[in-house]
């Protein structure tokens, strides 16, 4: 026999140990609830065996078992003694349901077959054959698993390793808040699901900190893991040749066979076919430890890898979890017993901002609320953070004074690459800015969706705030019918573009939105494409009226008024009601200065042109802006106009009449 079959039998020995232990329990445990009143409670000597033996003396047994019976000791009773007086005794086994019967005899079977292994080699599926069958008697009648755990986790005992993403060289904060929830989702997967195999998606665009987080929230599982054989690894999602190397690599750290992993590394067959066949060699090891994590990092196409990872429902993937960090959301499974996924696109919070803030500019003073500003300004996103905090500090330790205020103003200028530059410079897995990068990513969904091609259209005009997906669906709809609301909806939640929120609102980041607008500069320079674009917009936007999020429109106006006056266009909506309600939302919300803007430079076919509109609504304004003079003016000519198109009774002179009052 190998030495691998004599450490089994070797532990086997052990568990039969425990076997014979409870059991002696058990039987004590029966005796004491049928016979303390009348025969005294069991007290493992001479009294307690005689009264046994007494009441066995009818049955025929062999002397062997009769002077066990006699000595009342049970823990000198074998598995045999133990096995006659629980199953086979007038005393106990007759009184037993047939269901606990059934579990005490499997032990007895597995025992007799463990006495003849001697005979024979003892694999590992024998030994956990064995020890599957005891430990399930074990749960139904109620004996304690602990011991047997303890055996097996001492024969399953390898050095628990931790093979994380890599740590950055810039300081980063801990997003404790986050990780915790995250940490606890995960447990819910694991203990919903008896410890099958689950999924945990981490999704975010460039810079958003995923493979961090993933970082985080294993290093706090595993300190949670004292004494248990465990290990977190880290596998390269980046395409089927990373893949297969860093399974390679878990291969190694699970005692895989060295010489069979050399020979698939050097097997001539397909990528693919070799990762598969190390993915079955790595699973064949994961029944000898009790925890284990395995990120699968910077995916960018999980539709190509996914039938590459372990798949839910192989009962070869137990006891562990995977967690998968990707830009897009194509290919992430809704959410279930076995998949849960969570969005960090939103960037980190007031605390994590201002920490990271903080620690670049130590002896600069700065409020909370100058950081809240460059936090805002920034997305709230932890590269794009780092980036401004290292530029800042250079400048500051270059003994120049460059204060956060000065910061905003630089990037309001469109001069922020210089500092992403810098940043770049000094950190080479950054090759390329945030800029780039996301416009990058914007012509290849415009490129490959004619769906995102008219959202990022849409986003080019209006502002990177909250709009509701509804109003971007009617917008799609209206320029090409043909495409169905679940096309949209599935292209918008598919492109790592768009942040979604919990209430179906879409928004963008400020340096995506500013790749849009490059982006669409470069396809659309005619004047009257934007006029005609703006007319497009401005009847989907006009879907905000009566609703109750109808603040949510003043930003996307603002956008408009402020590309028409840079472009120098006129505006000329096709429909007047359309044109009233926006210059009375501008009003209500405030806009006094804009919605005055906006009447300037309105121009309409007169055969259109409410003119009593137009002088009662720059009447109202100029009132507001505490012009009166001109307010009166403007109402008095409002009421002449009425009196005579509509009559001294109709109730929009008496509006005017009240205005001028």
């Amino acid at each position: 026999m190998d030495l691998s079959g004599i450490r089994n039998l070797s532990y086997i020995q052990q568990i039969i140990n425990v076997v014979q232990k409870e059991l002696a329990q058990f039987f004590i445990k029966q005796w004491n609830s049928r016979y303390k009143s009348t025969d005294g409670e069991w007290d493992d000597t001479h009294n307690s065996g005689n009264k046994l033996y007494n009441l066995e003396s009818g049955r025929k047994t062999d002397q062997k078992t009769r002077q066990k019976y006699q000595d009342g000791d049970t823990s000198k009773w074998d598995c045999t003694i133990l096995f006659d007086a629980i199953i086979f005794s007038n005393s106990i086994g007759k009184h037993l349901d047939k269901k606990t019967k059934d579990n005490v005899d499997a032990l007895r079977c597995e025992r007799n077959k463990y006495a003849h292994w001697y005979e024979r080699e003892c694999s590992d599926d024998d030994f956990d054959e064995i020890v599957n069958i005891i430990e399930k008697s074990f749960q139904d009648l109620k004996f304690s698993l602990d011991e047997i755990i303890e055996i097996k986790n001492h024969r399953n005992c390898f050095n628990s390793f931790q093979v994380l993403p890599s740590k950055p060289n810039h300081f980063f904060v801990e997003r404790n808040e986050l990780r915790d929830q995250i940490i606890k989702d995960l447990e819910k997967l694991r203990n919903d699901n008896n410890d099958k195999l689950t999924y945990f998606y981490i999704t975010g665009n460039p810079g958003s900190g995923k493979s961090q987080f993933a970082r985080q929230v294993c290093e706090k599982i595993s300190c949670d893991w004292n004494n248990k054989t465990s290990f977190v690894m880290t596998l390269d999602g980046k395409n089927e040749e990373s893949l297969f190397k860093t399974y390679s690599e878990l291969g190694y750290g699970l005692h895989c066979d060295k010489y069979m992993i050399k020979k698939f590394e050097n097997e001539n067959c397909s990528i693919t076919d070799k990762v598969k066949t190390l993915r079955s060699m790595v699973s064949t090891r994961l029944k000898f430890w009790q925890n284990w994590l395995i990120i699968v990092d910077n995916v960018v196409q999980l539709s190509k890898i996914s039938s590459l990872l372990p798949q839910v429902g192989d009962p070869m993937w137990i006891n562990g979890q995977i967690i998968v960090t990707i830009e897009n959301t194509d290919a992430v499974p809704q959410d279930d017993e076995f998949n849960k996924h969570i969005s960090i696109r939103s960037g980190m919070n007031d605390r994590e901002c201002f920490q990271l803030l903080k620690h670049y500019t130590k002896n600069e003073y700065a409020d909370d609320q100058m950081l809240n500003e460059v936090s805002h300004a920034l997305d709230r996103q932890p590269l794009a953070l780092t980036a401004a905090g290292y530029y800042v500090s250079r400048v500051n330790k270059a003994n120049c004074s460059f204060p956060w205020s000065q910061y905003l103003k630089k990037i309001s200028s469109e001069e922020e690459a210089n500092s992403d530059s810098t940043f770049v410079k000094f950190h080479s897995e950054y090759p390329r800015s945030m800029l780039q990068a996301s416009l990058l990513a914007v012509r290849q969904n415009a490129d490959e969706s004619s769906i995102l091609a008219t959202v990022i259209n849409f986003f080019s005009v209006i502002s990177f705030d909250p709009i509701p997906r509804d109003i971007i669906i009617f917008y799609v709809q209206q320029l090409d019918p043909k495409h169905s609301k679940e096309d949209i909806c599935l292209c918008l939640k598919d492109c790592s573009l768009f942040l979604h929120s919990e209430n179906n609102d879409i928004s963008l980041h400020r340096i995506v939105h500013k790749a849009i607008t490059v982006y669409q500069s470069e396809h659309s320079n005619e004047e009257h494409e934007i006029e005609s674009n703006v007319d497009q917009i401005s009847q989907a936007l006009y879907m905000f009226k009566e609703r109750d999020d109808e603040s949510k429109l003043m930003p996307h106006l603002e956008k408009i008024f402020q590309l028409l006056r840079i472009n120098k266009t006129k505006i000329d909506l096709n429909t007047l009601q359309v044109f009233q309600y926006f210059v009375d939302r501008l009003r209500h919300f405030g806009k006094y200065d804009l919605a005055l803007e906006v009447l300037d430079k309105f121009k309409s076919e007169e055969s259109s042109f409410d003119k009593a509109w137009y002088f009662s609504i720059y009447g109202v304004l100029y009132h507001d802006t505490g012009k009166y003079s001109k307010a009166k003016n403007h109402h008095e000519k409002a009421l002449e106009i009425q009196k005579q198109s509509l009559g001294p009774n109709h109730v929009d002179v008496a509006r005017s009449l009240n205005n001028l009052g």
